[in-house]
């Protein structure tokens, strides 16, 4: 059995909201190497993804992901990087600076979710 112990209230969402995906890949450009990772889900503002090598937070790094409408290039900022029991790393990646042709191909990407 359910029942509301108090008054019920609507609030905005602190945060945005993201939508997991799979099979989409991403490619970071870092310090003259490239890092693949898996990205887990999008938002409008950034992704998170699997690697199998950290980055220190505050790192600025250009990222390409492939995603079913092309490829979306951009510059990421790495806002956290973790690691996970199986020895990955999760990282959330905020998108600082796109394309004039990425950003829509992103958002798009994002609201057919």
């Amino acid at each position: 059995r359910f029942s509301i112990q108090s008054q019920f209230r609507f609030a905005n969402a602190i945060k945005a909201f993201r939508s997991r995906v799979k099979g989409i890949s991403v490619t970071f450009q870092l310090d003259g190497s490239k890092l693949k990772g898996e990205v887990v889900d999008v938002g409008e503002r950034g992704f998170g993804a699997i690697l199998s090598e950290p980055i220190i937070p505050g790192t600025k790094l250009n990222s390409e992901v492939t995603t079913s409408l092309g490829v979306v290039s951009a510059v990421g900022l790495i806002r956290y990087c973790n690691s996970n029991p199986n020895g990955t790393y999760r990282a959330g990646v905020e998108l600082v600076d796109m394309g004039r042709l990425d950003k829509p191909r992103w958002l798009r990407y994002v609201s057919e979710l």
